[in-house]
């Protein structure tokens, strides 16, 4: 009973501790503030150079957030999508108005508040005409990224994929979270690239739905109109099918069915709640089919078969399924969690893969081990004159990284420092890697010099 009890307690800390970091992966009040005056600079140039004084008029041009924003599935600090759609002509004319309004953002007074960077720039979580950054004007630097999409025109923005599966997850009070924590250990883990042949967030949302799907803690697509009717279901609330999990057991539940042996490859999902045949890929497809397929819930409505996993590659199927199995190993109930930490799953580059160990206390204590204070760069004390031992026989010098400490602060449940005003990030982990596909290219912008369309 004793063994028991400790194990309860030890899984309600998890519980506890995974539901605060949870709670830091929202985005911020300040955020979300940036998030709408970045809108509203460049909306104001757009209306300037397309609508000429009738911006409401149905099939006019339009500008307007997208992917993540809309679903409410951001990461505190991500990047923010904007979509222009309804520019009518050819891809050329397009794309020579695309920069036109990229030149109408380098030019006063929009540059005030907004710098373009250079365009047609590969990023990681869509394919986008260019990126702003809102300026700081507290600081040097930018405040927030922005990627301006262009979009076809859509007859109703209500049926959009991005509405669908922001219905999806009002139908189930934890789906939010679930996936906040999922595409937040898939960047981490360098999981969520499509240009090196991961799949973006969406398809990481829409994989999470199937999951609750299957849980039947969110109802199918065809089932949205019925939904709403009904009180979403909260956090241990009983629904058709008893008790439902809390976000420890959600996330488990989780990698194991992401590794979960299929019978057939591709594997075939869809947010009708069922499992489907994997489409053929489109004829410009080049090599193997991908390994995963993820229906698209609108184009299907409208009988047409779309991937969101296209992107995928069969390597970078097989490491996400490793990575998956790994983390579905250590949180087994049934083994002993008394040192777990969730940095092991969070910070891939921290406790998760060192086996690195500290020098001995007795070994830094000894004057005459100057090794220590003049270890060099790679981790390792130089040589003694006339030793013969080998680096990989010495004992590693070890700096932890400022991820690591920061993680196991928040666990032992220290105070932590932020790291500092503006939209870096959250206290957990470092900026860099907290977004949904934004990271180091969307760092790598320049300056506008110049629109470098071909067609402009």
């Amino acid at each position: 009973e004793l063994r028991k009890a400790i194990a309860e307690s030890k899984a309600h800390g998890m519980e506890l501790e995974l539901e605060e970091l949870a709670g830091k992966l929202i985005p911020s009040e300040e955020y979300r503030k940036d998030c709408q005056r970045a809108v509203l600079f460049l909306k104001s140039a757009f209306s300037q150079e397309f609508q000429k004084g009738v911006p409401f008029m149905h099939g006019s041009p339009r500008i307007e957030m997208g992917g993540s924003a809309v679903q409410n599935t951001e990461l505190e600090g991500s990047d923010l999508d904007v979509v222009c759609s309804s520019l009518a002509g050819t891809p050329e004319e397009q794309e020579s108005k695309m920069g036109r309004f990229w030149e109408k953002i380098c030019s006063p007074p929009h540059s005030n508040n907004l710098e373009a960077t250079d365009a047609m720039r590969l990023f990681p979580h869509a394919p986008c005409q260019f990126s702003v950054k809102l300026k700081d004007p507290r600081a040097a630097g930018a405040k927030l990224h922005v990627h301006v999409i262009l979009d076809s025109p859509r007859a109703e923005p209500s049926k959009s994929l991005d509405s669908v599966i922001g219905q999806l997850c009002d139908c189930y009070s934890l789906s939010r979270d679930l996936i906040r924590l999922v595409k937040f250990w898939a960047t981490n883990h360098g999981l969520s690239n499509q240009h090196e042949g991961y799949i973006t967030g969406v398809a990481w949302t829409a994989f999470v739905l199937c999951f609750l799907q299957r849980q039947q803690c969110v109802p199918p697509v065809a089932q949205l109109d019925v939904a709403k009717l009904k009180k979403p279901i909260e956090k241990g609330e009983k629904g058709e099918k008893g008790e439902k999990p809390n976000l420890t057991e959600l996330l488990r539940g989780f990698f194991q069915f992401v590794c979960a042996p299929q019978p057939t490859t591709p594997r075939g999902l869809s947010l009708e709640g069922v499992d489907c045949k994997a489409a053929p890929p489109p004829a410009s497809h080049v090599g193997p089919p991908p390994p995963l397929y993820i229906e698209d819930p609108v184009c299907a409505q409208q009988g047409v078969r779309k991937n969101l996993a296209s992107t995928l590659g069969e390597s970078q199927w097989a490491r996400i399924l490793e990575e998956s199995r790994r983390i579905a190993d250590r949180l087994d109930p049934a083994k002993p969690q008394r040192w777990f930490y969730w940095a092991e799953v969070f910070d891939p580059q921290g406790l998760a893969g060192a086996n690195k160990r500290l020098p001995k206390l007795s070994e830094m204590a000894d004057p005459s081990a100057s090794d220590v204070e003049n270890a060099t760069q790679d981790g390792y004390p130089p040589k003694a004159s006339g030793a013969s031992q080998a680096p990989s026989q010495a004992t590693p010098i070890v700096t932890p990284s400022l991820q690591t400490e920061a993680a196991v602060d928040f666990i032992q449940h220290q105070s932590m420092a932020c790291a500092g005003k503006g939209h870096t990030g959250h206290a957990l982990f470092p900026a860099g890697n907290l977004l949904e596909g934004k990271g180091k290219d969307a760092q790598k912008g320049s300056p506008a010099k110049g629109w470098p369309f071909s067609g402009a």
